[in-house]
């Protein structure tokens, strides 16, 4: 039996209603990547792994090249190399320990101006840093950039996109906190779509200009020869 999306031609879609309608189509798979990543991540040094898998099979959801998710998934998994480790595995660290400072600021009962100061600092670089891993992984898959390269071109792609990469996370940040503020159970909600939906929302945006660039950038170097 056919489903609506099978007579439905998405690639007229743009912005906003295409993004609805991944998730409205791929709402199933969602789900299933989503426990699959958490699996992944259960051993800490595969989490990077689990990541770029994730990001792959996002990427191809957004641009109606995955035929096989699943397949997609595991396979990116299994394939462990050590550029994606060391690019992503200090992310996880960061985020990681810069979380756990703020839970220690907010925790607190200081008064003191400069205890206030520690924790605005403490989460603007967290913010900062989340904005830049949202561009990581998408040039991670589409380059052969080095570690250090990886690091400052997602740097230079989200203070260029400045805009565009405050809304996704303020999309991000906003879908976390209706999750935890108005579900009751909040865990069923983490294990079956948290990340894959948040996944979905970041790759969207963020891998849309990676390529955008990328072309603008070939086209130029192109024109130069």
């Amino acid at each position: 039996m056919k489903t609506f999306g099978s007579y439905f031609d998405s690639s007229s879609l743009r912005g906003l209603k295409k993004l609805l309608y991944l998730i409205y189509q791929n709402l199933f798979e969602l789900v299933c990547l989503n426990v699959c990543f958490i699996i992944c991540c259960l051993p800490f040094f595969t989490v990077p792994f689990a990541i770029r898998a994730l990001g792959q099979v996002l990427a191809n959801l957004c641009s109606d090249t995955c035929s096989k998710p699943f397949r997609t998934y595991w396979s990116s998994f299994i394939h462990w190399d050590r550029r994606s480790f060391f690019t992503l595995f200090p992310a996880v660290v960061l985020d990681l320990s810069l979380g756990f400072g703020l839970l220690i600021y907010l925790g607190g009962k200081a008064q003191h101006w400069l205890y206030w100061v520690g924790c605005g600092i403490n989460i603007a670089v967290l913010l900062i840093l989340l904005m830049v891993q949202f561009y990581l992984t998408p040039l991670l898959l589409r380059t052969t950039l080095p570690n250090l390269r990886l690091w400052k071109t997602a740097f230079g792609l989200s203070m260029l996109r400045l805009p565009y990469t405050l809304a996704t996370l303020a999309a991000v940040v906003i879908l976390w906190i209706l999750v935890v503020r108005y579900f009751q159970r909040a865990w069923i909600a983490f294990v079956l779509l948290l990340f894959s939906l948040s996944g979905l929302i970041i790759t969207f945006c963020a891998d849309h200009w990676v390529r955008h660039d990328l072309e603008q950038s070939f086209g130029e170097s192109k024109e130069g020869t």
